[in-house]
């Protein structure tokens, strides 16, 4: 069906696929994280239908886009936009986009239903740090616009997003809403999270990053905390 660029995260609704891919324009010469700090917004969410054997778009220009779920009624998308730190709600059948929640605590890598119906989990791999001159410029896209025009501005806002990769990683749940419910901060730094979901057993969540080679077994708090830790 096509070359793609940067794909990342799917779920699957009957004989639909829904997958996203984060950067089109994405070359293996690049590096990730200098072109995620470009916001470069064409990142594309595609839907593949099994039976028919065809691919269409349902969204595009995005930045970022990465997790992907599904709502427990099948009737609406929860996508994350990293490059905008923020969650978008797609109705399916009415084809509209509207903001879930904003201002995410990170870039959300992963979005998994909570399996006791208490909202969405999130995996932020890149925690936003409010002072850094990365997050300021989140707020101008005409600065960025031209930055992303010159290898050497490219460069600068790599480094910032180096500046704030380092501030360590968390995962978190929000409510059906979006509204914030509970955070587990990663303060021993074991590697940027990307992956949360619940096992089958009764409170317990497996978390796993790409960068520190294993997963971890978490225990929720039974007092169901604003802040745990990892």
């Amino acid at each position: 069906h096509g070359n793609f660029g940067f794909l990342n995260d799917l779920v699957i609704l009957g004989d639909l696929i829904y997958f996203t891919e984060s950067m089109a324009g994405y070359e293996p010469r690049e590096s990730i994280l200098q072109r995620f700090g470009c916001f470069i917004p064409d990142g594309i969410v595609y839907r593949y239908d099994l039976r028919s054997d065809t691919l269409s778009t349902v969204l595009e220009g995005l930045v970022v886009p990465n997790g992907i779920e599904v709502s427990p009624d099948s009737a609406s998308l929860i996508i994350s936009e990293a490059g905008k730190f923020r969650l978008l709600r797609y109705d399916i059948s009415e084809g509209t986009v509207s903001v879930f929640a904003e201002r995410t605590l990170g870039a959300v890598d992963n979005i998994r239903r909570t399996r006791g119906g208490g909202g969405y989990w999130l995996g932020v791999s890149t925690v936003r740090v409010s002072s850094s001159l990365f997050d300021v410029l989140a707020k101008y896209p005409s600065i960025r616009a031209i930055l992303t025009r010159f290898r050497v501005g490219r460069g600068i806002l790599g480094l910032l997003l180096f500046q704030v990769y380092g501030q360590g990683s968390l995962f978190y749940q929000v409510d059906w809403e979006g509204r914030l419910k509970q955070v587990y901060w990663d303060e021993a730094r074991t590697g940027a999270i990307s992956e949360v979901m619940e096992l089958e057993e009764d409170g317990v969540l497996l978390v796993g990053s790409p960068f520190g080679h294993h997963m971890l077994k978490v225990r929720e708090a039974p007092s169901r905390p604003s802040r745990g830790d990892v």
